[in-house]
């Protein structure tokens, strides 16, 4: 089966995924060269690759206007070009935390990485350092959500904790937003009917701001 999907980022560049082809270009040129495109391969899948896993990294240095490239497999299995034009130089590695879990979106959060979501909402947290890459499972601290979200979930669904709830329901969207502070990144998570705010603190601390029912917001 073959499925076709292409994503517009807003630096200039485009991608389009194909079975397991990956052709990346610059859809916007400085001058009136031709557009030049990139053709890489996508790790052996026996599910779907989709653009939505798919995303690229700034040039690693000054003489080189290329980017790099990430992409992830459905299973998990990720692999790394540093320049898109030598799709012959790829690193690769494998997501071993994932527990059976489908890979659904991977969001840039760069300086700090990218955020991997499953399906079932859970976040796992992406660096590549030194043509490295390293991944880490997110996770809700006991406690945090002790506050009037928890309560709300508490009252429509029951006493099952609400990060509990969170990891069980159908991933909609993870989005990177604006920060007062330039070195904190601010990540919101929509998994069915629940929104999270993480924020990054730095490229190894992060922390949960909130974690709501969106049904509390439409009842008052």
């Amino acid at each position: 089966m073959r499925s076709i999907s292409v994503t517009l980022a807003e630096y200039g560049w485009a991608w389009l995924v194909c079975s397991r082809r990956l052709f990346v270009w610059k859809y916007i040129q400085s001058n009136k060269s031709k557009i030049e495109s990139f053709e890489l391969q996508l790790p052996a899948s026996d599910l779907l690759h989709k653009a939505d896993l798919i995303s690229l990294m700034p040039p690693q240095s000054s003489t080189t206007s290329t980017p790099g490239v990430i992409a992830v497999s459905p299973e998990g299995i990720i692999r790394y070009w540093p320049n898109v034009a030598h799709s012959g130089h790829s690193i690769e590695t494998v997501v071993t935390d994932l527990q059976g879990q489908e890979c659904y979106s991977l969001t840039s959060i760069d300086p700090y990485g990218f955020i991997l979501g499953t399906t079932t909402s859970s976040l796992l947290h992406i660096v590549i350092k030194n043509n490295i890459a390293t991944c880490r499972t997110l996770k809700v601290p006991q406690g945090v959500l002790a506050g009037f979200g928890h309560k709300v979930s508490s009252l429509i669904f029951g006493a099952l904790p609400t990060s509990q709830l969170f990891e069980s329901k159908q991933l909609v969207k993870v989005i990177q937003g604006s920060s007062e502070k330039d070195s904190e990144i601010n990540i919101f998570v929509l998994a069915g009917l629940f929104l999270q705010k993480w924020v990054m603190l730095d490229i190894n601390t992060e922390k949960v701001a909130y974690d709501n029912n969106i049904i509390y917001y439409n009842i008052i």
